[in-house]
C-alpha cells in the first residue's frame, strides 16, 4: 500500500498507558510482520495546527504514539492493537486477534493522525534534542520523545 507516518493517540488520556501496554504486548514481532514500527512516545509541546483545516491537531501536553512503515496498519484503529472488526474483512484470518469483549476491557478508542494532515515542518525540521541525539529528525520545540517503545 505504501509508506505512512501517524500520530496515534486514545480518545481519553487516561486510557494512554493501556495502549502503550498493548503495543508493547503485541510486540516489536507483530509489527514487524506488516512492516511497521512504533518508535516511541512524544508529548506535545505546543499547539500544532492541521495542514489542511487550520484547527488544532496535535494539542499540547497531549501525548501519542510515534508510528512509521506500511500503513496497512495504520489506516484502522483496530489493526493497530490486533483487534477483531467485523467490518475489516482484510483483518480476520489473524490467529492472535482479540475479541470485542477483550477489546472492552481495554477500554480505550484510538485516534489516528497522518503525518500530512499536520504542519511537518513544524515536526521535522530539526533533527537533534538537546544531547544532540537525532529523533527521526523531530523538531524538540514542539516535540519531546519521552519514551521508547522498544
Amino acid at each position: 500500500m505504501g509508506y505512512q507516518e501517524s500520530f496515534i493517540t486514545t480518545t481519553n488520556k487516561k486510557h494512554f498507558d493501556a495502549f502503550i501496554g498493548r503495543v508493547k504486548t503485541l510486540g516489536k514481532d507483530y509489527y514487524a510482520y506488516f512492516s511497521c514500527r512504533p518508535h516511541f512516545v512524544v508529548t506535545v509541546k505546543q499547539n500544532i495546527q492541521g495542514t489542511y483545516e487550520k484547527k488544532i491537531k496535535l494539542k499540547q501536553n497531549k501525548k501519542y504514539i510515534y508510528f512509521s512503515g506500511e500503513r496497512y496498519l495504520q489506516r484502522r484503529p483496530n489493526r493497530i492493537i490486533n483487534v477483531n472488526d467485523p467490518f475489516d474483512e482484510d483483518h480476520q484470518d489473524n490467529e492472535d486477534l482479540i475479541t470485542k469483549t477483550q477489546l472492552d476491557s481495554l477500554s480505550f478508542n484510538l485516534k489516528i493522525l497522518f503525518c500530512e494532515e499536520v504542519d511537518c515542518a513544524k515536526i521535522f525540521s530539526s533533527p537533534k534534542n538537546k544531547k544532540g541525539e537525532i529523533y527521526a529528525g523531530l523538531n524538540n520545540d514542539f516535540l519531546e520523545v519521552t519514551k521508547f517503545m522498544f
